[in-house]
């Protein structure tokens, strides 16, 4: 994928993101039409960047606080079901002692 400056009849141009497959050019994104030229190079900036994003890997230091995170949740979830346990049992002991 790159940045296409497209001449239009009217004079003005088009900024669009476009790849090209089989020999087959394919618009993917338009960023916009102007006759002004800082403003037809802020829509090549944001082409650029759309691009970027697009084409990015996904963050490993993403990905491992977010595995982080899940295991924290998990164990703090299993700990406080054996917390549960351990105290609903000491109610059940202390119960049957006491009345029977």
């Amino acid at each position: 994928m790159y940045v296409r400056k497209k001449d239009n009849r009217s004079g003005t141009v088009s900024v669009v993101v476009v790849s090209k497959q089989s020999g087959v050019y394919k618009e993917i994104k338009n960023f916009g039409t102007s006759s002004d030229t800082t403003t037809i190079e802020k829509f090549v900036q944001q082409g650029s960047a759309w691009i970027r994003r697009q084409e990015a890997l996904p963050d490993m230091f993403d990905q491992y606080e977010r595995e982080k995170a899940e295991r924290e949740t998990v164990e703090y979830f299993f700990n406080h079901i054996e917390n549960h346990y351990q105290t609903t049992k000491k109610y059940i002991c202390r119960f049957l002692f006491l009345y029977y």
